[in-house]
């Protein structure tokens, strides 16, 4: 072959080797566009992924035990023999476990109005005992779809709807879910207290919305909780704003001394006077809203050695005791603290080393708190953080102690805070936490100010990642964007969001719900 002929089939390969590249180039571009495209739809899928796969746990549970009554069905509908009436299409076992599916995965609404034949808000247990005459008899064997008491205050006929509940669960443990207690004269409700005690002897939950500016304590519902309650697990109270400084303590008086049982106590702003820690050895959980001092915690505290989750608001110093005893909770997992002047000066990070979620508001005492609760050495144990309200620049500075950190929260945020701590964490500590996966920004007053200094900071983390094409965070999560002094939320512009998203992997913009930032 002459080389003018090899010179020819040398350059026809290269077009072809060309060609190729340009073609994989393009596929290459497609395909990063198509993954741009479906990562808006990656963060709702995977929640209702999780959601399906709860579900289908539940729903192949109750086929099984569908299939096992349905197997003792040998017998055709059609070939019963009677004449007179509708062949039944399913037995009552198979109608008890159907039932009892739909008991637990439908919400009830209300309570004694379900006595009445036209009322609204009938309870599932009510409904599917309406259709037919033999649904109501498979409903009223079945007590398991019974369980669930919900009252209002303001309705009529609860006496007689407690009644009907009381007989119909039989003597199955019951969940009381009562709104718009008042503080003083139950006896005013058509309620008996007989009734009442019955329904609270076996309850295993207990969720109480209390309602009204006055407070008489002998004749509120918190009186009722001085009787025994064997079986009760889990209590949650929660008191309206307008009781702020009305709830007072009854000199002598506790609650809840006779329930063995309860691990996870919610108890809002009341006087934590009514609680005598050492009838309560196995709480796990507690949370309390109304300030109290550290002597009373540390009290709580030591008498609660297996406590794994504790909410606190404001933690009074105690001037006659300046040197308190550092408190040892080696089970603790969960702190939330949700005032300044929270607990950590007592709580040194060498003694709650199961901690893993801590949340707190941002203020320089609760920096220097933070602090000496991290100590000379990086607290490892922890792997979620929340930070809410205003930062002046000096949380950053502690994320290097905080390696395992994989997920950080800043909630309630001004524009000007957020700008602050989103520049001193670009410029202090960019690649800290190290294993920080996912940022959520919530309830937080966004401007350009604010977006520009988030811009930055993950192009700088995602540029300075090892190796270089590795994603430094894998989710970017911005929930209800306020417009600050402006009504209504910030809307985030496009070029914004497929900037971002060329940096992280997943981001999602949820400018229609509040965070929850809850225990």
């Amino acid at each position: 072959m002459s080389p003018t002929a090899e010179d020819e089939s040398l350059a026809l390969l290269l077009d072809g080797e060309r060609i190729v590249l340009r073609e994989l180039e393009a596929q290459a571009e497609r395909a990063l566009k198509d993954r741009a495209a479906a990562t808006e739809k990656v963060r709702a899928a995977t929640a209702a992924f999780f959601a399906a796969a709860n579900a289908v746990d539940r729903t192949q549970d109750v086929l099984a035990r569908v299939r096992g009554a349905l197997a003792s069905v040998e017998r055709p509908c059609n070939s019963a023999p009677t004449t007179s009436s509708r062949p039944r299409v399913l037995n009552d076992d198979v109608l008890a476990e159907i039932f009892k599916f739909y008991a637990n995965s439908v919400v009830g609404t209300t309570s004694a109005e379900a006595v009445d034949d036209g009322a609204h808000g009938i309870q599932s247990p009510f409904t599917v005992a309406s259709v037919s005459r033999q649904w109501r008899a498979a409903a009223l064997a079945t007590p398991s779809i019974w369980t669930v008491v919900e009252i209002y205050y303001n309705t009529d006929n609860l006496d007689d709807y407690l009644t009907m509940m009381i007989e119909r669960s039989g003597t199955l443990s019951l969940d009381l879910k009562a709104m718009q207690v008042p503080l003083k004269d139950r006896a005013e409700s058509p309620m008996r207290d007989s009734n009442l005690g019955f329904v609270l002897r076996r309850a295993r939950k207990i969720d109480i919305d209390f309602s009204g500016d006055e407070f008489h304590f002998p004749t509120s519902f918190l009186a009722l909780f001085q009787a025994p309650m064997p079986l009760l697990e889990r209590v949650v109270l929660r008191f309206p704003l307008e009781s702020n400084g009305v709830i007072h303590y009854q000199q002598g008086t506790r609650l809840f001394t006779l329930c063995p049982r309860l691990s996870d106590l919610g108890i809002d702003t009341l006087p934590v006077e009514y609680i005598r820690p050492c009838t309560l050895p196995d709480l796990r959980r507690f949370s309390v809203q109304r300030r109290i001092s550290d002597e009373e915690l540390i009290a709580l505290c030591q008498a609660w050695p297996n406590l794994e989750t504790l909410r606190v608001a404001t933690i009074s110093h105690s001037a006659h005791h300046p040197q308190l005893q550092p408190l040892l909770l080696p089970r603790l997992r969960k702190l939330h603290c949700t005032r300044p002047k929270g607990p950590l000066r007592l709580l040194p990070g060498a003694m709650t080393p199961a901690l893993s979620d801590l949340s707190l508001v941002c203020t320089p005492a609760s920096f220097t708190d933070m602090r000496g609760f991290i100590g000379l050495s990086p607290l490892a144990s922890l792997t979620k953080l929340t930070l809410a309200t205003d930062d002046e620049g000096l949380f950053p500075t502690l994320l290097p102690s905080l390696p395992n950190v994989a997920s950080l929260t800043l909630t309630r945020f001004s524009s000007e805070g957020a700008v602050n701590f989103l520049t001193y964490w670009t410029e202090y500590a960019p690649l800290h936490p190290q294993r920080l996966a996912s940022l959520e920004i919530c309830d937080t007053a966004f401007n350009a100010d604010v977006l520009q200094a988030l811009v930055s900071f993950v192009t700088l983390r995602h540029e300075a990642a090892v190796p270089n094409t590795a994603h430094a965070l894998q989710s970017l999560l911005i929930v209800n964007p306020s417009a600050g002094d402006v009504f209504g939320n910030y809307a985030i512009p496009p070029w914004i969001t497929s900037r971002l998203q060329q940096l992280v992997l997943n981001v999602h913009i949820d400018s229609g719900t509040s965070a929850d930032w809850e225990l």
